[in-house]
């Protein structure tokens, strides 16, 4: 099974009461940052998946049916968590974001995600 990197991959978590976690895809490496004064200054890591992590990411995203997500999930409520995702992988691609709304299944999302990170936090 050959592995394929995204050509776009930026995914975001975090708000007001907590840490902010930001993932951005570098060339062929994602950088990590966790950011608990909401300042961009936070500790900052590189990460390099390896073909096998890519791929069990691909298929956990094509079963949980990410690329039919909405472009917006939000409720009035304004403090509270925001997310984005902003992915590109072949010819597939998904652009959204949520104010405390999120689509079904998506704390499997970000379990996947966090197993991408090799267990590193992502909530």
């Amino acid at each position: 099974m050959s592995t394929h990197l995204p050509t776009k991959f930026h995914a975001f978590i975090g708000g007001f009461f907590g840490t902010d976690y930001t993932i951005e895809l570098d060339g062929q490496e994602l950088v990590y940052l966790a950011d608990e004064t909401h300042s961009g200054e936070g500790r900052r890591e590189r990460i390099s998946p390896t073909g096998d992590e890519w791929n069990t990411f691909w298929k956990q995203l094509n079963e949980l049916g990410v690329w039919e997500w909405k472009r917006k999930y939000e409720t009035e409520i304004c403090d509270g968590t925001q997310w984005e995702l902003d992915i590109k992988y072949g010819d597939k691609k998904r652009k959204c974001y949520g104010s405390n709304a999120y689509p079904d299944r998506f704390d499997e999302y970000l379990q996947a995600v966090k197993e991408l990170l090799g267990g590193r936090e992502f909530s």
